[in-house]
């Protein structure tokens, strides 16, 4: 989950968390592109916010798609 505002990533975490899926948290593209490759386990959705600081959403969604098989 990759979004700006604190607020915005807690919700999302705890919802998701309640659903049962496990959750990476980025404040911007930035952080995200970090958690992705630090990451342990297969990613298997990315949600963020278009709009955000440090590496804009459609760069980071770009990023994503080119570098998707890089990724564990």
């Amino acid at each position: 989950m990759v979004d700006d505002e604190e607020v915005v990533r807690k919700v999302a975490k705890a919802t998701l968390e309640n659903h049962g899926y496990r959750v990476l948290l980025a404040a911007n593209g930035k952080e995200a592109v970090e958690a992705l490759r630090a990451a342990k386990t297969s990613i298997g959705l990315i949600l963020l916010d278009l709009t955000k600081p440090v590496w804009a959403g459609r760069k980071l969604f770009r990023f994503c798609g080119q570098s998707v098989k890089t990724f564990p």
